[in-house]
């Protein structure tokens, strides 16, 4: 006698496997385009990181150039009257204020959290632009080499003040606690500061500063720069 088994529902084992397979692919992909979403975000977040410490980079150093700039003038026309006037005298009013100048300065402390958080992962790629990563990537060495240009400066005007605390001229001024990010630490009251301009350490002091000062100026426009094209690329990132 032939035995013949139960039949097997193959219909529904088939059905079933189908939905099993459809539903392990459909994890998948929800799971990838979770992920997927959160590397949009991760992108969108760094990007808004990168503009705003770019924009208030770019407001730092324009401060800074600016005050720059008044130094610059300010020691160009200490050297000028040095080398053209004899009756410094003559000069006095003119002569104090251009001595302020020189202590003008803005602090350089560009805002990079977000790229130095960036750069610590190593996950340039979420940018999605190879030639921003770039950038950035070359951004780090532009700014080490800004403040090196910016300590230089604050070396020579520091030696300015060394000066002017054990010059014999010192009586004539009125030393107050330096609070501010910028401007001299102290006012001048009645002071015969033209006479500094016979003093050979003196002028030495202005010529190096001015050249520092120079210098300083001259990569600090070069950087504005950068900045400003960096901050394009990253405006094109995020409209995109």
């Amino acid at each position: 006698m032939k035995v013949t088994g139960p039949s097997l529902p193959w219909g529904r084992i088939i059905a079933e496997g189908a939905a099993i397979v459809l539903s392990i692919l459909l994890a998948f992909a929800i799971q990838a385009w979770w992920e997927g979403r959160g590397e949009s975000d991760r992108r969108a977040a760094i990007l808004a990181g990168l503009a705003s410490d770019f924009a208030r980079t770019d407001s730092v150093l324009n401060r800074s150039l600016m005050f720059d700039s008044f130094r610059a003038e300010g020691t160009a026309r200490l050297i000028e009257l040095a080398r053209t006037e004899t009756d410094f005298e003559a000069h006095q009013a003119e002569i104090d204020t251009l001595i302020s100048t020189v202590y003008f300065r803005s602090p350089i402390e560009p805002a990079r959290g977000t790229l130095d958080a960036l750069l610590s992962t190593g996950d340039l790629d979420i940018l999605g632009n190879p030639a921003l990563a770039a950038r950035l990537t070359s951004w780090i060495a532009a700014v080490e080499h800004l403040g090196f240009q910016h300590d230089r400066v604050v070396r020579r005007v520091t030696q300015m003040d060394d000066f002017l605390q054990r010059h014999v001229l010192v009586e004539n001024f009125l030393f107050v606690p330096f609070e501010t990010d910028y401007g001299p630490p102290w006012e001048l009251e009645h002071t015969d500061g033209w006479r500094m301009l016979e003093d050979v350490e003196f002028r030495g002091i202005i010529s190096n500063l001015w050249y520092d000062t120079d210098a300083s100026i001259d990569y600090g426009r070069r950087v504005s720069t950068d900045i400003t094209e960096i901050r394009a690329l990253i405006d094109a990132e995020i409209a995109r």
